[in-house]
């Protein structure tokens, strides 16, 4: 199943990628390649969807 997510993406002064997925709030990353940064975000994002489906079992 596919889902979209809204995330914020800035490149700071010192070049690094720096990313928050706002209904995301407690995860966030940066580095300095776009195709690591990229990586990161998906497995931030599968990590939380994990998480929240393992919050309801009972």
């Amino acid at each position: 199943m596919e889902k979209e997510f809204d995330m914020m993406i800035e490149q700071n002064e010192e070049e690094y990628y720096v990313a928050c997925v706002p209904n995301m709030r407690e995860y966030h990353t940066h580095t300095k390649s776009f195709d690591q940064f990229m990586e990161r975000i998906k497995n931030i994002i599968e990590v939380s969807r994990e998480e929240q489906e393992n919050k309801f079992k009972f």
